[in-house]
């Protein structure tokens, strides 16, 4: 039936058409009491069967609560017609929006449909199927600080899997229901074979109009058109879009798998898949929803503190480099010392000058290691002779020359080592 402006139905006013649809239409209407301005949707015909689909509508949207679907108030039949009462959106259809501005890219549509994919995702969650995604059935609506709101209307065609058997047979009949062309294959081989991956599929042809701006199957032929979905025939979205994200198409691709198993598990998780193709607002918005990371943070980090086994591990191998440093010199200044040695033995009868007592040079500082002879050392005197004169106080200074007053390694000139020559006298004796 239809409503002219200022015509009363039941507690509302009429003011004005705003959709129509092949069940029913919208107007936007007035309640008289309460003077709030909503959306009525009255059926076209009395007729029983397709009454009690169409009230189940109401029914479905009222078992799910969620902000992106839209929120049904009341529900019934006034003088044989059957209605509902929405809240009033504003906006257009996504399908208006794509007629209008073009193709999409991949950001603007991972924004706008995020809240869609959560939308159905909490349908599903309550064993609601909606069975009729397409552009038509999402609505973008502003909100009162002007954001863009996306949500999902017309659950008419939704199927409840939980309800008694006389309302579950009103979607049991052998004839296709739903828009043709977003359509699942299993959808188009038996009506009751739909699930959550059937509006998985018609979710992933929206998709495809929003990115490329025609359908992914359009036959010459109704029967043409099911046979091209059956066999999963249609071009991928980037050939229609050459800039297209290839991150977007394989999702689009997926998402209109012919196998429903070859699909997304569910629609969370291809949420998580969008979620990085969107806007850095959609995506602080979102990522708990879908269960991605969240943004990271600028702050910095403080590198991690060494661990004291690793400290422990650098000392002892700089203790042993040194070590070695001291091993491979005193191997070096083995042999000079053996030669100055011997030097000292063939020249004890001819003494070498005396060494005034203030040129003699101080003790060596004490070191961590010791060096100790592989032979008994010479004997040396505990105490030298009371007052000596000075000739004789040279054989007491060249007792400590090898020790004191050997010259630097790298003054010492080369001396060929006998074969002979017994083994160097000094170890490095180290301890731990």
């Amino acid at each position: 039936m239809a409503l002219a402006p200022g015509v009363d139905f039941g507690a509302y006013t009429v003011l004005r058409e705003i959709g129509r649809g092949g069940m029913a239409v919208v107007y936007e209407a007035e309640h008289k009491g309460l003077r709030k301005r909503v959306a009525l949707k009255v059926l076209h015909t009395p007729v029983e069967p397709s009454a009690r689909r169409f009230l189940r509508e109401g029914l479905a949207a009222a078992r799910i609560r969620h902000e992106h679907i839209v929120d049904v108030h009341d529900t019934g039949i006034h003088e044989g017609t059957a209605y509902l009462v929405m809240e009033r959106l504003e906006g257009e259809s996504l399908a208006a929006l794509v007629r209008r501005e073009g193709p999409l890219d991949a950001g603007r549509v991972a924004d706008l449909l995020l809240p869609v994919v959560s939308a159905l995702a909490a349908a599903h969650d309550v064993d609601v199927v909606h069975r009729d995604i397409k552009p038509e059935n999402i609505h973008i609506s502003r909100s009162r600080r002007d954001e863009v709101v996306p949500k999902v209307v017309d659950f008419g065609l939704a199927r409840l899997s939980t309800l008694d058997g006389d309302a579950q047979r009103l979607t049991g009949s052998a004839a296709l229901v739903g828009t043709m062309t977003h359509m699942s294959p299993e959808q188009v081989l038996d009506p009751e074979a739909v699930s959550a991956a059937s509006d998985q599929y018609a979710l992933g042809v929206v998709m495809y109009e929003c990115v490329t701006g025609r359908l992914p199957v359009q036959g010459a032929s109704v029967f043409a058109t099911l046979n091209a979905i059956l066999k999963g025939r249609f071009a991928r979205p980037v050939v229609h879009a050459p800039g297209l994200d290839p991150r977007l198409d394989d999702l689009i691709v997926r998402a209109m798998a012919r196998e429903p198993v070859a699909r997304f598990a569910d629609l969370r998780a291809l949420g998580a898949a969008l979620l990085p193709l969107a806007s850095t607002a959609a995506r602080d918005a979102w990522w708990r929803e879908f269960g991605a990371p969240p943004p990271a943070s600028s702050e910095p980090v403080a590198a991690p503190r060494p661990r004291a086994n690793v400290r422990a591990g650098s000392a002892l191998v700089l203790v042993a480099l040194v070590g070695g440093a001291l091993w491979f010199g005193l191997r070096r200044s083995a042999a000079p010392r053996a030669s100055a040695g011997a030097s000292h033995a063939s020249s004890a009868s001819h003494p070498a000058p005396a060494v005034p007592a203030s040129a003699a040079p101080a003790p060596a500082p004490r070191v961590a290691v010791a060096l100790a002879p592989s032979a008994a050392p010479a004997p040396v005197p505990s105490a030298p002779p009371a007052r000596p004169p000075p000739a004789r106080r040279a054989p007491s200074s060249q007792a400590r020359r090898p020790v004191t007053l050997a010259p630097p390694v790298a003054a010492q000139p080369s001396v060929p080592r006998d074969a002979s020559a017994p083994a160097a006298p000094w170890l490095l004796r180290t301890t731990y």
